[in-house]
């Protein structure tokens, strides 16, 4: 194999040396950066796994929980008893609404006897 020489002026050989320099410094950051995502990917992949057996304790959790809540029955009479005591509430509602428009009669009748005896 043959040598070549190739002579460069004195700036042209500085601004190869700059390039070559910078395409090195640019390399060197760039696997420095490949590295670190190397390490993350890692990283990221230990907090998954970790994460997925936590949901499944989790998921066993709630579902023990679950067991200990009321069967169908038990939900379908707590839903009658909510509708019986909705329903009393709306009648206690009218009841008072009832009340208020009697005083206000009351009240306004007053006013008129009030007013004929003048």
């Amino acid at each position: 194999m043959k040598n070549l020489h190739i002579k460069f002026e004195y700036p042209e050989a500085i601004a190869a040396r700059r390039e070559l320099l910078s395409t090195e410094m640019n390399l060197l950051e760039f696997l420095q950066k490949f590295k670190n995502y190397k390490n993350l990917r890692r990283r990221e992949l230990i907090l998954k796994s970790r994460l997925k057996r936590e949901m499944a304790f989790l998921k066993t959790g709630v579902t023990k929980t679950e067991e200990d809540f009321p069967k169908e029955e038990e939900e379908k009479e707590i839903k009658e008893i909510q509708k019986i005591i909705r329903v009393k509430c709306k009648e206690e509602r009218n009841l008072q609404e009832n009340k208020d428009i009697a005083a206000q009669l009351k009240e306004i009748r007053e006013k008129l006897n009030s007013l004929g005896r003048l």
